[in-house]
Protein backbone atom coordinates (compact mmCIF):
# COMPACT_ATOMS: atom_id res chain seq x y z
CA UNK A 1 0.00 0.00 0.00
CA UNK A 2 1.47 3.39 -0.96
CA UNK A 3 2.02 5.92 1.77
CA UNK A 4 2.29 9.67 1.68
CA UNK A 5 5.12 11.57 3.30
CA UNK A 6 4.70 15.30 3.66
CA UNK A 7 7.51 17.68 4.45
CA UNK A 8 7.15 21.41 4.51
CA UNK A 9 10.16 23.58 3.85
CA UNK A 10 10.48 27.34 4.09
CA UNK A 11 13.26 28.02 1.59
CA UNK A 12 14.76 30.96 -0.20
CA UNK A 13 14.61 30.77 -4.00
CA UNK A 14 18.34 29.98 -4.05
CA UNK A 15 17.96 27.15 -1.52
CA UNK A 16 15.00 25.73 -3.46
CA UNK A 17 16.97 25.70 -6.71
CA UNK A 18 19.88 24.02 -4.93
CA UNK A 19 17.61 21.35 -3.47
CA UNK A 20 15.84 20.70 -6.76
CA UNK A 21 19.20 20.52 -8.56
CA UNK A 22 20.48 17.84 -6.19
CA UNK A 23 19.61 14.15 -6.32
CA UNK A 24 18.51 14.14 -2.67
CA UNK A 25 14.76 13.89 -3.38
CA UNK A 26 14.88 11.95 -6.65
CA UNK A 27 12.54 12.67 -9.54
CA UNK A 28 8.99 13.69 -8.53
CA UNK A 29 5.96 11.97 -10.01
CA UNK A 30 4.32 15.39 -10.10
CA UNK A 31 4.77 18.78 -8.48
CA UNK A 32 2.09 20.81 -6.74
CA UNK A 33 2.24 24.36 -5.48
CA UNK A 34 0.40 24.53 -2.18
CA UNK A 35 -0.37 27.18 0.37
CA UNK A 36 -1.14 26.75 4.07
CA UNK A 37 -3.10 29.10 6.28
CA UNK A 38 -3.29 28.21 9.96
CA UNK A 39 -5.95 29.52 12.30
CA UNK A 40 -5.65 30.06 16.05
CA UNK A 41 -7.75 31.44 18.86
CA UNK A 42 -6.76 34.72 20.50
CA UNK A 43 -5.56 32.94 23.62
CA UNK A 44 -3.71 30.21 21.61
CA UNK A 45 -5.90 27.37 22.95
CA UNK A 46 -5.51 25.27 19.79
CA UNK A 47 -1.72 25.08 19.92
CA UNK A 48 -1.70 24.66 23.70
CA UNK A 49 -3.90 21.57 23.26
CA UNK A 50 -1.69 20.27 20.44
CA UNK A 51 -4.03 21.12 17.55
CA UNK A 52 -3.76 23.21 14.44
CA UNK A 53 -6.68 24.24 12.26
CA UNK A 54 -5.88 24.09 8.57
CA UNK A 55 -8.60 24.29 5.94
CA UNK A 56 -8.31 22.08 2.86
CA UNK A 57 -7.68 24.34 -0.11
CA UNK A 58 -7.42 23.53 -3.81
CA UNK A 59 -3.91 23.16 -5.18
CA UNK A 60 -2.51 24.13 -8.54
CA UNK A 61 -0.38 21.77 -10.59
CA UNK A 62 2.94 23.19 -11.70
Amino acid sequence: MPSEIEIKLDLTNEALESLLGSDLLGDPDEALQQSSTYFETGDRRLSQKGFSALPALPTSRL
